[in-house]
């Protein structure tokens, strides 16, 4: 296993037992149902093909009872991609969401832009939030991705040439407070690259 993985395995590990310290506080001690083993989290980056560096990881429990597992990841030729695994009670992974390799708005960014967020506290309050901007063009066309766990999909708000672009989606009502969330971090974006 190399060095990155290595690092990566014990940061998350590390994240794993934050979440569990978490919610054995706020659930009266009861299991933490996001606990998942570093020798776990290690056969998941092994499956990931070698030329891929991962960048951030997340591991959240959902309401359900299932947990989560959102990697950031980028392959020089296609820019960066999030992945969301399942995690279930018999220690196995399922792939549950991919994004394409996101658009150019997306190309300058970091592992510091990739989050868990509350956009919708209605449904998980756990969302994962990424956001970049252009190469050469930061202050014109930037945009933000949330993916949200309870509606197994993602939203873009995107900023191409000063113009707002926002997933179809977004316009149905059960959806929303994504919508506000979305435009709410575009305005922000905006002023921050003014």
């Amino acid at each position: 296993m190399s060095h990155r993985y290595a690092i990566l395995v014990l940061v998350a590990a590390l994240s794993s037992l934050l979440v569990a310290a978490e919610s054995a506080r706020t659930n009266g001690g009861s299991r933490d149902p996001a606990s998942i083993s570093s020798h776990a989290l290690s056969q998941l980056l092994s499956t990931l093909p070698p030329d891929l560096p991962v960048y951030g990881i997340y591991i959240y429990a959902l309401y359900e009872g299932s947990t989560e597992i959102a990697l950031l990841t980028t392959a020089e030729k296609n820019g960066w991609q999030i992945r969301i695994y399942g995690y279930d009670r018999t220690g196995q992974f399922t792939s549950k969401w991919q994004s394409s390799p996101l658009a150019s708005e997306f190309a300058v960014s970091s592992a510091g832009r990739f989050r868990r967020v509350t956009a919708d506290g209605l449904h998980e309050s756990t969302d994962i939030e990424f956001s970049g901007c252009k190469a050469h063009d930061c202050p014109g066309s930037f945009g933000v991705l949330l993916y949200s766990p309870s509606r197994k999909r993602a939203f873009q708000g995107v900023v191409r040439n000063g113009e707002i672009i926002l997933s179809p989606e977004l316009d149905l009502p059960e959806n929303k407070p994504l919508k506000d969330y979305l435009l709410k971090k575009v305005k922000e974006m905006s002023h921050y690259h003014d």
